[in-house]
């Protein structure tokens, strides 16, 4: 009997405490932690001051646990949130949410300590589950919109698959290239959502700003952008990879125009979403011309994980942790002084390699440095947030 009461009461807390209570809260908490310690520890890497298990190579969990660690948890954290908008269906929510967390942590833990089979077997099974409960949502729903952004996971999932079989020996192909690939599908994910939300979220913003719907051209952007990501990973250094990369770019800087980033200054909870976007038509411009062998790929890479990933999640982990904890749309200094960081940090990744070895030498720390302290930031003011009941009353 007293161990079925002290069961019934842990399971009570699980339902009852607002960490728990929609999927942005605890695994918002989760990549915030996780990009506030990555780039630091991979310095410390870097200088000799720590190292891993033998068996996992210190390149590819740099890589790995920025993509699928970092934005693994963000993405499945806003897709647990949005999708309870989208499809009317409750998504996790108490025990159900915290053991995502949970197996998500135990992954994070596992891939510093080893050994690693235990750190691919925890690590593989976080983002299919995922994607089957968003499926399921889907399909419940009848909600078919959003079918692509499920397969998306779902492939997500498959190239974390095939980063660790690659990097274990099972699969004959560098590690390095499904999470190049990983890099690419979040961009076409970014793509997607940012062109549900940019414009609706300026339009509400700017009063009598108009920004007119062209889904041809959207559609036109993200067949384009998936074209050009196949044909980069199957023959990067081709002339008509560069090509279709650049055009993709083009597309991507015409979007950001067409959407106003101009008139944005005083709103800092724009300017970081349209700023970042930007980021992706810079980087796929980036990309281009290491196809056509002007540059070296990591420039482009970083251009797209650190600028237009990194911006875009801080920018979306603010809003929607403000917006779903009842509060007023509205960044203040701590944010903004955040996003500068971010922003600071890929121009600094980007373009300082570029002045040859000692550039790229004090590039590493130095955005490191910047990128931990934004979402240090982050989580001094938005942790307590996170943490406690809505401030309208409301479920959520």
């Amino acid at each position: 009997m007293h161990m079925t009461m002290s069961t019934e009461s842990a399971l009570g807390h699980f339902d009852r405490h607002p960490l728990w209570r929609l999927g942005f809260r605890p695994l918002y908490a989760c990549a915030a932690f996780a990009a506030l310690m990555l780039p630091p520890l991979w310095v410390l890497l870097l200088s000799g001051g720590w190292s891993l298990p033998e068996d996992v190579s210190p390149i590819f969990w740099h890589m790995h646990e920025m993509i699928f660690g970092f934005a693994g948890a963000t993405i499945v954290g806003f897709l647990f949130t949005a999708g309870r908008v989208w499809t009317g269906l409750p998504t996790p929510r108490g025990l159900h949410l915290a053991s995502y967390a949970g197996l998500w942590l135990a992954a994070r833990i596992a891939g510093v300590t080893g050994p690693y089979p235990v750190f691919m077997v925890l690590d593989l099974a976080f983002l299919p589950l995922a994607a089957a409960c968003f499926f399921d949502l889907i399909l419940q729903s009848r909600n078919y919109r959003n079918l692509g952004i499920a397969a998306i996971l779902a492939a997500l999932a498959a190239l974390n698959l095939a980063s660790h079989l690659a990097h274990a020996g099972l699969l004959p192909m560098a590690a390095r290239t499904p999470m190049h690939g990983a890099v690419l599908l979040i961009t076409l994910l970014e793509s997607v959502i940012a062109g549900r939300i940019i414009p609706s979220f300026t339009m509400n913003a700017l009063k009598g700003v108009q920004i007119s719907a062209h889904p041809l051209m959207d559609r036109l952007t993200i067949a384009t952008t998936l074209t050009a990501g196949l044909a980069w990973m199957a023959w990067s250094a081709h002339p008509l990879t560069a090509l279709t990369l650049g055009a993709a770019s083009a597309l991507h800087l015409s979007r950001s125009w067409r959407w106003k980033a101009g008139a944005l200054a005083q709103m800092p909870l724009l300017w970081i979403l349209h700023l970042s976007y930007l980021w992706i038509g810079l980087g796929l411009a980036l990309l281009s011309a290491s196809a056509a062998g002007l540059l070296p790929a990591s420039v482009a890479i970083h251009a797209l994980s650190v600028g237009a990933m990194g911006g875009l999640i801080l920018g979306m982990i603010t809003r929607t942790a403000l917006g779903h904890t009842g509060r007023v749309l509205s960044a203040g200094r701590l944010e903004i002084v955040a996003y500068a960081l971010v922003m600071g940090a890929a121009l600094t990744r980007v373009l300082l390699p570029l002045a040859g070895p000692s550039g790229h030498a004090l590039a590493i720390p130095l955005a490191a440095g910047l990128w931990a302290l934004a979402f240090g930031l982050y989580l001094i003011r938005y942790l307590p947030m996170l943490m406690a009941a809505r401030v309208d009353g409301r479920e959520g």
